[in-house]
């Protein structure tokens, strides 16, 4: 935390609302030498500059967001010890194992859909009695539970709520192809001035070549403010668009939009490489320009940047010279051409070159750091004993250990002892570094400092070393220690323990602390406790009840969901549910990757299996609308009225028109189930097209911006709603009877994202970075492919033995294809020239980019098959290279 201090310093002094956002993109983003927990007190506690469009505070609550993301992960994945649990994995099983388990049993799109249906009837009755922060935190909640509960209400928020900026970062969390709509949507109906709020930050989530038109608009804004959203927003996007949306940003002069240029650089493939960087680059520019500017270079990674980084070692800066240092070294460049360099940073009075000039040195020359860093310690003490310190963290040498043992008890009671302690915690597996570390742990050390010897302790203790550290930690713990010393034991119990240390943690659930005991006892993975938890629920104090609730979600007990109900109905409930309902959410982006949520895994997936209709009818009563895919587009419409979506609107017969049936205008619109005769598309998409503009001008939407920005998106969902009524149809038509050859189910197996609506047939070819859906029989259909490159679709057959299914034969021409099929019983066939590739129900990507062919599976399996008809089959987790229709090399398992 002593390393961003300066951050701090200018954070709190700046005046300047653009570089305070800035800053908060900073210390949101992946940070080597701070812990998540620490970053997110300050970023929830730092003042913020009186900003009229409030953009700042929208900023903060994108960080809260993704810090309580990346907190939630490190605090859950400590080493597993070996245990069983449940029956979800043996004695031998590791944590990598059960997460590669995990990742096979269910989609993401299932366990949220999942979770919504538990959780999410509570996220909108606090919803609507909520207002202020709670309201901001229950939007966010909204945004990782699902497209099909949240859409409509995120929409809703962003273009007539009370809090715009929580519902774009709501948006952004959906990743979903109509939250770019409804963001537009809210510019329209807000005015860009106070849209400029939130929309950059929502769209480097949401960046695609549909939403780069608009953010090429701002880039050529005459205002500051709008031309760092374009900046902000780059992030988002990748190769195929940056170009266009770089060029009118070329000549920027503006520090300010500069810096949020550099840093979004600095996160994606810049076009042109170190030429596109350089000459963004002008003659005295700010030091942090520079900077910003060389972390985008180090991002290209090639040659030219490399050799660009060695001339700034020589002419740049103090630091400018740390930065490009860094880079080098982690880019891992030859050490000669770095290392004499990094003997002069090392020798040097500025902070951050000697800092990282002796990290370098551990690197390319550990015996020098060692030598270096004895001669610092040897001095008096100074701030310089912290910048020797802190690199003995990545010293690997046999003096490492005793070194620090010495420095220990030297620094107690100071900054520094923090420092010194979680530099010994990376050498654990040395002579004496358990030993030592454990003996600190007195009565008379620094919280602080017992807190970070036992959450390092639990991060890297390797598995063999787990038993004996548990074994000390149980004589250490007294009911009548401090509870500032006993937290962090009863947590790293709960870490390193076994089933049977339950008692010693639920024998603290009534003194002070509570709350760490309740942390031991979710590290612990022993559904057990949850009587206990339940207790606590009911009579805690609300920080104790608050992480009880947690725990049991956590954990996959169903009584999580009857918790929260009854803390709702009590006053004030709304604001009692939104903090622990948002870590929740946040749980369930993180259940399939964390071994240690694998109850809370077990669980979803349990309640994804049920009959699909409850999840459904839940939905569509949480909602208040009627379930289909034009409820969705609540969210991409302006506001009409309280409770009002498109069907009502579309079903509004217009003045002098003849009465129309129920299903309003369009007949289908609203009961999609219903089969289409096939003639009911003889009609052009512009006769189409004029249909609905005229129903929408005539509702009072004169704007012709509203109706070029919202009609393509109605337009696409109708269209997929009509391709689905008469893909049902030819379905029956081809039905068990039909030949195994036949072609005709042209639609709607592929339908185009690009805005045309044509569905694909036989002999098209997709060209670019395309998003296609597949099998549009699901109201938000999961089955997709995505393209960067050149895609032919050779055929499409139904099945003869499930005739709702279908074989997709596709030729990869060139580029990359991941094939993402979760559900159903389709299969895709894909031709190139070294192989041909089958792929049932998971996601297998396909690279030709390296003149071969890679085939990853990341869940399900493929079989690969060469000319002569000799096949080999993939699964979850291997990679293998297929050259002339032979496996090239051996077949790899992915970490």
């Amino acid at each position: 935390m002593l390393l961003y201090r300066p951050i701090l310093a200018v954070y709190q002094e700046t005046r300047d609302p653009c570089v305070q956002r800035w800053l908060l993109r900073e210390l949101a983003c992946p940070q080597l030498h701070a812990e998540p927990d620490e970053l997110l007190e300050m970023v929830r506690t730092c003042p913020l500059v009186a900003d009229p469009h409030r953009a700042i505070a929208s900023e903060r609550l994108a960080a809260e967001v993704s810090l309580a993301e990346r907190n939630l992960r490190l605090r859950l994945t400590t080493r597993d010890p070996v245990r069983v649990q449940g029956g979800l994995w043996t004695s031998q099983a590791s944590g990598r194992v059960l997460v590669r388990w995990m990742s096979s049993h269910a989609s993401a799109g299932e366990l949220t859909r999942a979770a919504a249906s538990w959780i999410g009837p509570i996220a909108l009755q606090a919803l609507g009695r909520s207002s202020g922060p709670a309201r901001e935190l229950v939007l966010m909640a909204l945004g990782c539970l699902g497209p099909e509960l949240a859409l409509p209400l995120l929409g809703e928020e962003v273009v007539s709520g009370a809090a715009p900026g929580a519902a774009a970062v709501g948006l952004s969390l959906l990743d979903h192809p109509a939250s770019a709509g409804a963001l537009f949507q809210a510019v329209q109906a807000r005015g860009l001035e106070v849209a400029s709020a939130w929309l950059g930050l929502a769209l480097s989530r949401l960046g695609s070549p549909e939403t780069a038109p608009r953010v090429g608009r701002l880039a050529r804004s005459p205002g500051v403010e709008l031309r760092v959203e374009a900046a902000r927003a780059l992030e988002g996007f990748g190769s195929a668009e940056l170009p266009d949306l770089l060029d009118p940003l070329m000549k920027e002069r503006e520090t300010v939009v500069r810096l949020h240029l550099f840093t979004s650089l600095a996160r994606v493939d810049a076009p042109g490489g170190v030429a596109t960087v350089m000459r963004l680059m002008r003659p005295g520019d700010h030091s942090a320009v520079r900077v910003a500017a060389i972390k985008a270079i180090r991002r290209v990674g090639d040659e030219e940047a490399i050799a660009f980084l060695d001339e700034v070692l020589t002419t740049g800066t103090p630091i400018e010279q740390a930065e490009a240092l860094e880079g080098m070294v982690c880019l891992a460049v030859d050490p000669a051409r770095w290392l004499a360099r990094a003997r002069q940073l090392a020798g040097s009075n500025h902070g951050r070159s000697l800092l990282v000039g002796l990290l370098a040195l551990t690197v390319g020359a550990p015996e020098e750091a060692s030598r270096r860093i004895g001669e610092i310690l040897s001095e008096l003490p100074s701030d310089r004993w912290f910048l020797a310190a802190y690199p003995l963290r990545y010293l690997k040498s046999d003096q490492t250990v005793p070194a620090l043992r010495r420095l220990c008890p030297a620094v107690a009671g100071t900054d520094l002892e923090e420092i010194a302690v979680s530099a010994m915690c990376r050498h654990l597996t040395e002579p004496g570094a358990v030993a030592g570390l454990l003996e600190l742990i007195r009565p008379t050390t620094r919280e602080a400092v017992v807190r970070r010897i036992l959450a390092d302790l639990a991060r890297h203790l390797t598995q063999e070393q787990a038993p004996e550290v548990a074994a000390a930690l149980r004589e250490k713990l007294d009911p009548r220690m401090p509870s500032t010393h006993a937290g962090p034991l009863l947590i790293a119990l709960g870490a390193l323990g076994t089933p049977g240390d339950l008692p010693t943690l639920v024998s603290f659930a009534g003194s002070a602390a509570v709350t760490a005991a309740i942390q031991g006892m979710e590290l612990l993975m022993d559904p057990a406790a949850g009587p206990t938890l339940d207790d606590l629920v009911r009579v805690g104090r609300p920080g104790a009840r608050d992480a009880a609730l947690v725990a049991l979600f956590r954990l996959g007990l169903e009584s999580a969901g009857s918790h929260l109900n009854t803390l709702m109905r009590a006053e004030g409930g709304e604001s009692a549910v939104a903090r622990p309902l948002t870590e929740m959410a946040l749980l369930v982006r993180c259940s399939a990757s964390v071994s240690r949520l694998a109850l809370l895994h077990r669980t979803l997936t349990d309640r994804a299996r049920e009959p699909s209709d409850r999840g459904e009818a839940i939905v569509a009563e949480l909602t208040g609308a009627a379930a289909g895919p034009t409820a969705l587009l609540g969210a991409a419409l302006p506001a009409t009225g309280p409770g009002k979506n498109l069907d009502q609107v579309l079903s509004r017969p217009r003045e002098g028109a003849p009465a129309a049936d129920a299903g309003g205008p369009l007949p289908a619109l609203g009961a999609a189930a219903r089969p289409l005769p096939e003639a009911a598309l003889q009609g052009s998409a512009q006769d189409l097209y004029r249909t609905l503009g005229t129903h929408l001008t005539d509702l009072g939407w004169q704007g012709g911006t509203v109706v070029k920005i919202a009609l393509p998106l109605v337009l696409l969902v109708v269209l997929a709603v009509l391709g689905v009524s008469l893909g049902t149809a030819r379905q029956r038509s081809v039905g068990p009877a039909a030949s195994p050859g036949a072609t005709g189910l042209a639609l709607p197996p592929l339908l185009r994202v690009d805005g045309s609506g044509r569905a694909l047939r036989p002999g098209d070819v997709i060209e670019g970075t395309v998003v296609v859906p597949v099998q549009l029989a699901t109201r938000l259909p999961e089955n997709r492919i995505h393209l960067v490159g050149r895609l032919r679709v050779v055929d499409v057959q139904a099945r003869p033995e499930n005739p709702r299914s279908a074989e997709y034969r596709l030729a990869l021409l060139s580029g990359t294809a991941r094939i993402d099929f979760p559900r159903g019983r389709s299969r895709v066939w894909v031709e190139t020239e070294h192989s041909t590739v089958v792929v049932g129900p998971g996601s297998v990507s396909l690279d030709l980019s390296s003149g071969s062919l890679v085939v990853t599976v990341s869940r399900g399996a493929a079989r690969a098959t060469g000319p002569d008809g000799s096949g080999l089959t993939l699964r979850t987790g291997h990679r293998a290279r297929f050259r002339a229709g032979r496996l090239d090399g051996r077949v790899e398992l992915l970490e």
